[in-house]
């Protein structure tokens, strides 16, 4: 499934990615393939967290994009202080993940591989 787009769990954005992941289920249902369940994964860890982040979609991912690209380049702050900054649990921009997401989503495939 699709990572979730920012972790405001109320934003439209991060309802959206969750609809799209519930079709992404169903087409793999129905084609009889492997789902990952990584949006739900991390939509629980999001609302058990209960934190709402300082950075929420608006539409626009690009100043966010860029400010983290500047963030770390000039001012050489990790990827993970950037995200804890804008009071991610596992994305970086609105998009991107850290690296707690990216360990979630490398346990996934692991055991996917390993499964097969």
């Amino acid at each position: 499934s699709l990572p979730p787009i920012g972790e405001d769990v109320d934003s439209v954005a991060f309802r959206r990615a969750a609809e799209y992941s519930g079709i992404i289920k169903e087409v793999a249902r129905s084609q009889n393939v492997d789902y990952l369940p990584l949006n739900e994964a991390m939509t629980a860890g999001i609302r058990a967290r209960g934190q709402k982040p300082t950075l929420s979609h608006t539409g626009d991912t690009q100043l966010p994009l860029y400010a983290a690209l500047a963030k770390h380049y000039l001012l050489r702050q990790s990827y993970d202080d950037i995200s804890a900054g804008n009071g991610f649990l596992y994305l970086t921009d609105l998009l991107h993940l850290n690296t707690r997401g990216a360990t979630l989503v490398a346990g996934f495939v692991g055991e996917f591989i390993t499964r097969k």
